[in-house]
């Protein structure tokens, strides 16, 4: 494993919102989702995990209320631009996507960005030019224009295995 970057992940919509998951829940506003299995998508059904067990509710009778839950898209982007275009109100994705698309952004979090490189593949040609550019000062550099981004100080470095 070695370390990327850290990015910010949180609620887009068109307009300021104080409680997006209260608003879900609520049926107030329709969701547009991150496919099974993206990190953004396990965020967003933790947080409602949490909150199914605060009202005393079983997590899939929780998401059955919610507007939208089933319809999935692929990316970052494609959470914006369908919050742009009207077909959903709210959207867990990162800063810079909301940004760019001219929404506003409610933080949940900041996560963590890693990279798994196999073992075998490690002293590849591709895989050495990719650990070049994660050197901590190069992805400042490139961070420092995309909003939501952040570089820590061991970015680049192994933290598991070697």
């Amino acid at each position: 494993m070695v370390r990327g970057y850290e990015r910010e992940i949180g609620f887009a919509s068109r307009k300021e919102v104080d409680d997006p998951i209260e608003m879900l829940v609520g049926g107030e506003a329709r969701l547009i989702n991150r496919n099974r299995g993206s990190g953004t998508r396990i965020h967003l059904d933790n947080l409602l995990r949490r909150k199914a067990e605060e009202v005393g509710m079983p997590f899939n009778e929780l998401i059955r209320r919610i507007k939208g839950y089933e319809v999935e898209v692929k990316t970052h982007y494609e959470v914006a631009e369908a919050i742009t275009l009207g077909k959903a109100d709210l959207g867990l994705t990162t800063r810079w996507a909301a940004e760019r698309y001219g929404l506003t952004f409610k933080r949940i979090l900041w996560e963590k960005f890693d990279l798994a490189i196999l073992a075998k593949s490690y002293r590849k040609e591709a895989i050495q030019k990719l650990l070049k550019y994660l050197d901590p000062i190069r992805l400042r550099e490139l961070a420092e224009g995309l909003a939501g981004y952040r570089i820590i100080a061991d970015s680049g470095k192994i933290i598991y295995g070697g």
